[in-house]
């Protein structure tokens, strides 16, 4: 599939051709930078797929040492007597308590977590290979569209230049036909031709407007 990916980026940068129906310098590359950044589908992918990628972030966070802390705080009071030579002194004490605590475990190994780590990245991986090929076929997708393009755009030119040169073989028949030197057949034919081509004209131009819409 990579290869693949590869051989594709090198027949689109190959084929830099120039056509009119584009703005600017807008090539093939361009369209299909185009259509990465706004193909409904493709975005969708690669969303998803994006997505996916953080549950490898999620399982490797199992590996990472568990960290507890806990605190609390209190009050206490203490009676005491103590002996002394004026006699027994009694004695109150009001006092406060904190106690804080920290905890670090780190297993060792956990057969469940590295299990779900594995799992995660196998996963991954496969909507990695889903996104590669949605993008290999967006670009086969805009290829195709483009050199359709350019074959049209050529197809509409000579197909104006026929009707061009049909349109005086039609004139040059009826004025012979006028002129007595031609026959009805000659003029019928011509005139056919000339209707063929501008349907055909018309048909092409449809296609071009259907190619221009997809790219």
């Amino acid at each position: 599939m990579r290869v693949r990916h590869m051989m594709l980026r090198t027949l689109l940068a190959g084929m830099l051709l120039p056509c009119a129906c584009m703005a600017g310098a807008d090539d093939l590359i361009s369209l299909y930078r185009h259509a990465v950044e706004y193909d409904a589908d493709y975005r969708a992918t690669a969303a998803n797929t994006e997505a996916d990628r953080e549950e490898i972030n999620k399982a490797r966070a199992q590996f990472f040492p568990k960290a507890q802390f806990s605190a609390s705080r209190g009050r206490g009071e203490t009676d005491r007597t103590t002996q002394t030579a004026l006699g027994p002194l009694d004695t109150h004490l009001n006092y406060s308590t904190r106690n804080y605590a920290l905890s670090i475990r780190q297993p060792l190994f956990n057969k469940e977590v590295a299990a779900g780590y594995q799992s995660a990245r196998a996963y991954v991986s496969e909507q990695e290979s889903l996104l590669l090929e949605a993008r290999g076929k967006l670009m086969l997708k805009v290829t195709e569209a483009y050199l359709q393009t350019v074959y049209t755009r050529e197809r509409i030119a000579l197909l104006e230049a026929k009707i061009e040169a049909t349109g005086r073989q039609l004139a040059q028949a009826k004025k012979r036909y006028d002129g007595g030197v031609g026959t009805v057949v000659e003029v019928s034919e011509a005139q056919t031709n000339l209707e063929v081509s501008v349907a055909e004209l018309a048909r092409a131009r449809a296609e071009l407007e259907g190619y221009t819409m997809t790219l």
